[in-house]
């Protein structure tokens, strides 16, 4: 039996699935003897044999992968350098009240100790 297309002409997913359906329930009422014997020996067949989940294992297996990560993450984490203690409101305190003008001043003296300490 083959099924109409919508009268307006548009096929919405319900009508679809709808249409689809009903075609598969009309091939199923008009099998042979031959294959509906068959397919009732599959379906008894399948229905004795239990099904093997294997869902657990790949869920032990990502949740120990899980695991590791997290504790490699910690372990790098928790092993990281750490800043120097000290009061970085105070430095930034500090550096920005240094007067410029003097800093340029004595400039030659820098300069003196720097040429000193390279070759001398």
């Amino acid at each position: 039996m083959k099924t109409q297309p919508p009268a307006d002409g548009k096929l919405t997913e319900g009508k679809l699935v709808n249409s689809a359906r009903e075609l598969l329930d009309n091939s199923v009422q008009q099998l042979d003897a031959d294959t509906e014997d068959r397919l009732k020996a599959i379906r008894k067949t399948a229905l004795q044999h239990p099904r093997i989940d294997k869902r657990p294992v790949y869920t032990s297996a990502a949740l120990a992968a899980s695991l590791l990560l997290a504790v490699g993450i910690g372990v790098l984490w928790l092993d990281a350098p750490r800043p120097a203690p000290g009061n970085a409101l105070e430095d930034l305190i500090i550096v920005g009240s240094m007067d410029e003008s003097g800093l340029y001043e004595d400039m030659d003296f820098y300069y003196w100790l720097d040429e000193a300490e390279n070759h001398g």
